[in-house]
């Protein structure tokens, strides 16, 4: 419970900033309230004055003041419908950045390690959800909560007794909504845990169905996919069936209580006891009541709901990990790159690299062979900063890694990693992500220098041909080539090519190494191959082997 508080008060502390409207909102709304005193006391002087006396041409005059207090409310609420969507949409779209800004700054270890699915999935339905309750929470829960309380203040100044035996359904209402919150709250989680398993799931297929069909698996996932479904279907029926239930008795409740008090207020007015003005504009008030009270109990299930996202969401922003170097240092643009004595591994207990020393210059190119997993790539995610050494240090130029501000830092780098990473686009967007403002003629120099022109080129659309979802319409050696024009792009002091010739041929591969050669002097290069022969493009070459990296003595063979 104290839990659940907290998720609350941290969210409700999100609207602090926008205090004055938020308190404008609450008078409008209090206003909108107190405006049904005069519309109950118009209708009983209706009947019991200008009816039964025969005042005709009276009886327009309140028809317009009747209409005059209802359009009043209405416009007030329509007021306070869209100050409210302003509101909770700059709250929301306050909290979804938050979490943008959260998914950057978590380091690629919880990346690595989590469902992006279910995480997709929490993100996008979680915020939806709490935009819907605090929409509802502010424009209907708010005023129908208020205009209750003058409701039932009026019900008392009309008549108390029959007030008194409607205040009889209230514990009924209590005890109804006790039994059934942790039922709610239990089919809320089973149904965004259900949810979650369903986008993920979906996600699977449209990222893989070339696997599924090569795999021969197509009818297997399909099976998968229709237990995810039956489980969704299951999860929201008796979410749905409660949830009708819950509504079902408060209406029960109500109606009850109703009819009670119409036999009530009948058998009042049969002894004289009550005016038959004072009963309809008390049946009136009631009804009136009877709708805040259905909009107050009707938003019970989403509160709860968005305290279970509260809960989901409040996880995420309370992850203590964060970016493994959190600096805030620059230095000059780095002339080199350094590992001193750098021993890592994914787990403590388990070095892949151990006591690593090696020195990247600018002007020169640095060969790192040595088989697949030996720990190649994983010295690349160090020197990018993705991970920091378990003993030892980094540094670029003279400034540490501990120091300096990551971004900037990664700034001066370029790495293209083993497999390609391109998105759904143009080959131009793909090449230009991050230097958006690159000019064509920059582009082409680069798509030059990568050996990737001349095929872009013979495109019908050329540099604005779409390359489908990560490439997939492109050959391997094409989307290597893009990778590498966006890395050259950038001008970096430090690149590093994770394994660029597995899709390129040979003349590709000659003709990449003699483009780099040549403008190697403005950069520090690092290839990375488990192919000895780009070892003889290189100034220097080191093979990676059991942890150790030692100097390869072959290169004169």
């Amino acid at each position: 419970m104290t839990g659940g508080w907290r998720h609350w008060s941290g969210y409700m502390a999100r609207y602090r900033g926008h205090g004055p409207r938020v308190g404008g909102v609450v008078v409008a709304a209090l206003v909108q309230s107190v405006l049904v005193a005069p519309f109950v006391w118009l209708v009983r002087e209706l009947f019991d004055r200008v009816l039964p006396r025969g005042q005709v041409s009276e009886l327009a005059l309140y028809g317009a003041g009747l209409l005059a207090v209802q359009w009043s409310g209405g416009a007030l609420a329509v007021w306070v419908r869209k100050q409210t969507l302003t509101i909770t949409k700059e709250v929301i779209t306050g909290l979804r950045l938050e979490l943008l800004e959260r998914i950057y700054d978590l380091p690629r270890a919880f990346h690595s390690g989590v469902e992006q699915g279910r995480l997709h999935a929490s993100l996008v339905q979680e915020t939806e959800r709490l935009d819907v309750m605090s929409n509802a929470l502010v424009a209907q829960l708010l005023p129908a909560a208020m205009g209750g309380l003058v409701l039932g203040l009026a019900l008392a100044a009309i008549e108390w007794r029959l007030a008194l035996a409607m205040a009889c359904a209230a514990p009924f209402l209590v005890a109804v909504n006790r039994a059934m919150k942790p039922r709610l709250e239990e089919r809320f989680r089973k149904f965004r845990q259900s949810f979650e398993g369903f986008s993920q799931g979906m996600l699977f297929v449209l990222g893989h169905v070339d696997l599924s069909r090569m795999q021969s698996a197509v009818e297997l996932e399909k099976e998968k996919q229709t237990r995810n479904l039956e489980k969704l279907k299951e999860a929201s029926t008796r979410l749905a069936w409660l949830d009708t239930g819950y509504g079902q008795a408060q209406t029960a409740i109500a109606t009850t209580a109703s009819v009670l008090v119409l036999l009530g207020g009948g058998w009042l007015v049969a002894r004289g006891q009550m005016t038959l003005g004072a009963l309809l504009s008390f049946y009136v008030t009631a009804g009136l009541l009877h709708q805040h009270l259905r909009t107050v109990l009707t938003a019970v299930p989403q509160v709860l709901a968005a305290g279970e996202s509260m809960k989901a969401l409040a996880a995420l922003l309370d992850e203590t990990s964060r970016e493994p170097y959190q600096g805030s240092e620059r230095g000059p643009v780095p002339e080199s790159y350094r590992l001193e004595s750098v021993t890592f591994g994914y787990q403590p207990e388990r070095a892949l690299l151990k006591d690593v020393n090696m020195r990247l210059e600018r002007g020169r190119t640095v060969a790192l062979l040595g088989p697949n997993g030996c720990g190649k790539s994983t010295l690349a995610y160090l020197l990018a900063g993705f991970y920091r050494p378990l003993e030892g240090r980094l540094l670029a130029g003279e400034l540490p890694y501990d120091q300096a501000e990551i971004a900037w830092l990664r700034s001066s780098m370029a790495v293209v990693w083993q497999d390609p990473q391109l998105f759904h686009g143009t080959i131009r967007e793909n090449i230009t992500y991050g230097r958006p403002e690159a000019h064509q003629m920059e582009i082409e120099a680069a798509a030059r220098r990568a050996t990737a022109h001349e095929f872009i080129a013979s495109l019908p659309l050329g540099y604005d041909t779409v390359v489908g979802e990560q490439g997939v319409l492109l050959s391997g050696g094409q989307r290597q080539k893009i990778a590498i024009t966006r890395a050259l792009l950038r001008n970096p002091r430090l690149l590093i090519l994770d394994e660029p010739t597995n899709h390129l041929d040979g003349r590709a591969i000659e003709q990449l190494m003699k483009e780099l050669e040549e403008r190697k002097a403005d950069r520090a290069t690092v290839i990375i191959s488990h192919d000895p022969d780009v070892a003889r493009h290189a100034d220097e070459s080191w093979v990676l082997d059991d942890g150790r990296l030692t100097r390869w003595e072959r290169l004169a063979q």
